[in-house]
């Protein structure tokens, strides 16, 4: 799920007939049309070693209440945090293309399987507007540090 930003739904749906060197075909649900997906090195060496059972389904999970409870017991036994979602699996995966694609949020948008983009654009600058805050916030304790450092009211 981490590498490819699909939602919950569609990698229930996954089967391995959608699955082709260096690309995925498959049906976006909540868009409701069919894309297709540039895959990576990563991507294609993971799924050509993965076993194909008897099923057509690449996950064996096929609904979403099947896959969370599978996700809530990995996160049990491996200790994961138990706030950690399936949902953080796409928005990593947006962070690391919007980090990589910079100003092209067409591309960001296609890869990360936004219908629109001003889903893309929205979550983009909202990103952005965390990212300024942060440097804010950081460049004035700096400041804030280094003038009670030049009165003398901390120690050296």
């Amino acid at each position: 799920l981490l590498l490819t930003g699909f939602r919950s739904d569609d990698s229930c749906r996954f089967r391995w007939d959608q699955v082709f060197p260096g690309e995925i075909h498959y049906h976006n649900k909540k868009g409701k049309r069919t894309e297709t997906m540039p895959v990576d090195e990563v991507l294609d060496d993971l799924l050509a070693t993965c076993p194909r059972s008897f099923t057509p389904w690449v996950f064996k999970y096929r609904t979403i209440n099947k896959l969370f409870s599978a996700f809530a017991w990995i996160r049990k036994v491996s200790g994961i945090r138990p706030n950690l979602t399936i949902q953080a699996f796409k928005r990593t995966y947006a962070n690391a293309l919007y980090d990589t694609a910079g100003d092209d949020l067409l591309s960001v948008q296609e890869l990360a399987h936004h219908a629109s983009i001003q889903t893309t654009q929205a979550a983009y600058l909202r990103r952005r507007r965390l990212d300024t805050k942060r440097a804010v916030l950081s460049a004035s304790r700096q400041e804030i540090a280094s003038v009670i450092n030049l009165q003398g009211l901390t120690k050296a």
